[in-house]
């Protein structure tokens, strides 16, 4: 439930619909604002990139969901673990939705390391060589 509400609370639809539940409307929003007040909110004329707290939270779901799938499939979640840190990596250089560049930069090399370190897992599972650095770098996910 927060997840959608995270993902939804940008747009103005989201807001008449919780007018018309007559929902705590203000309790949510607060909740909104605590989650996505570190994303820009579009009032200096950028985008408005509050979304993208849900499809972080969405993300480090789905990268903790790679360890209940059964360990004969170890090198498949491995290429899948390091092709979404990539592409999330990337996504978060192109589209920059922190306010402060730092933060950007921060989330950045967060997800890259762990892309890294998947990697790294992945060729040292090829050669035969059993180790499993990606669980170190998933405490900061969580």
């Amino acid at each position: 439930m927060p997840t959608i509400f995270l993902l939804l609370f940008p747009f103005k639809f989201f807001h008449r619909f919780l007018d018309c539940i007559k929902m705590r409307k203000q309790i949510l929003i607060a909740f909104g604002d605590v989650f996505t007040g570190t994303f820009r909110d579009g009032s200096d004329g950028s985008m408005d990139f509050r979304c993208f707290a849900g499809l972080y939270l969405l993300l480090r779901i789905f990268i903790l969901c790679f360890y209940y799938i059964p360990s004969q499939h170890s090198e498949v979640i491995l290429y899948l673990e390091t092709a979404t840190c990539l592409v999330f990596g990337g996504i978060l250089m192109i589209f920059r939705p922190f306010k402060r560049t730092i933060t950007n930069f921060a989330n950045f090399l967060i997800i890259s390391l762990l892309g890294l370190m998947s990697a790294l897992c992945l060729i040292s599972e090829q050669k035969g060589v059993l180790v499993n650095l990606v669980s170190l770098v998933h405490i900061p996910m969580i």
